[in-house]
């Protein structure tokens, strides 16, 4: 399986149950086999992540999701503000120790600490949210190839149609200060996401670039238009189950945004993005209100999407 792109591999599973379980066990082999690259015992850690509601990020579910062969030595953990301990004490106890700390700039606020732990070569990155909701800060990263993490129910990606055929947006967000439309800001960020076009993956600003997903381009409706608000229960992200285990986060909160970019109507204006966590009780069709008040047409499904 490991020749057979993964965006087959998705197509497969969805025609039988044979083909279904055959990509689970798939999957799962590939995040035991990312997470053991940084000698951490897989099947221990999720039982840790589990515990502490942590999830990894970063380039890890990315190379997963795109069949990359490349092994990163490094893991990026995202965990909630009440588990910054919990998850240091089990890293420790794992081997790594740590090398530095910083509180991270920008994000809107989202993450509270940065810690680096090392093991020999291997590098683990500790990002603690500043709520209990890790899955916030992911969606504020600076392009939709990184907007994925791993849990310990499975793998969630936000934009299968563009990730799993190597294609991302860049995520404009202006609230802190981060503007990519300046020009050095954006050679800022294109210098730390080169190490994915050298992979072969292709940035744009506007999916309307992509003459394939021009013509099917409806703005504030299509999942890949930056203004159409997004949440993590709408039928557009990919849900990849790999264990039975529920979200423990995903009975409390559901993380909505919406990406920064280009106006469709000005295509020489941009607009910030935004980010939200809320209740699964406190939401409604007509939330969320990003930055200065304007409403945002947003589908939201209060029955949970069931994976695959």
């Amino acid at each position: 399986m490991d020749l057979v792109p993964p965006r087959h591999l998705v197509c497969f599973a969805r025609t039988c149950t044979t083909y279904r379980d055959t990509f689970k066990a798939y999957m799962l082999s590939a995040t035991y086999k990312a997470i053991s690259a940084v000698d951490i015992p897989p099947a221990d850690f999720m039982e840790a992540m589990l515990t502490t509601s942590s999830i990894i990020a970063g380039s890890v579910p990315a190379n997963i999701l795109t069949g990359s062969r490349f092994t990163p030595n490094d893991l990026d953990v995202v965990s909630p503000a009440s588990e910054e301990d919990t998850m240091l004490a089990i890293l420790k106890q794992y081997g790594f120790y740590r090398t530095g700390h910083k509180t991270p700039r920008g994000m809107q606020g989202t993450l509270r600490m940065l810690y680096t732990l090392t093991k020999g070569d291997k590098t683990v990155r500790l990002w603690v949210a500043s709520s209990e909701n890790p899955t916030v800060p992911v969606m504020l990263t600076a392009t939709t190839f990184v907007m994925n993490y791993i849990s310990p129910w499975g793998i969630y990606c936000a934009y299968p149609r563009m990730t799993l055929t190597n294609r991302a947006l860049l995520n404009y967000f202006t609230d802190d200060g981060v503007d990519l439309n300046h020009e050095i800001t954006y050679n800022r960020i294109m210098q730390a996401l080169n190490k994915y076009r050298l992979r072969g993956v292709s940035f744009e600003v506007d999916d309307r670039n992509w003459p394939d997903m021009a013509k099917n381009h409806v703005c504030f409706s299509s999942s890949s238009c930056t203004h159409t608000a997004r949440n993590l229960y709408d039928a557009a992200g990919l849900h990849i189950k790999t264990h039975e285990q529920e979200r423990r986060e995903a009975d409390e909160y559901v993380t909505i945004w919406m990406l920064g970019g280009p106006m469709c109507s000005r295509g020489n204006t941009y607009c910030s993005g935004f980010t939200k966590s809320l209740r699964t009780t406190s939401i409604s069709v007509s939330t969320p209100y990003p930055p200065g008040g304007q409403k945002y047409t947003m589908a939201y499904h209060p029955q949970r999407r069931k994976p695959y």
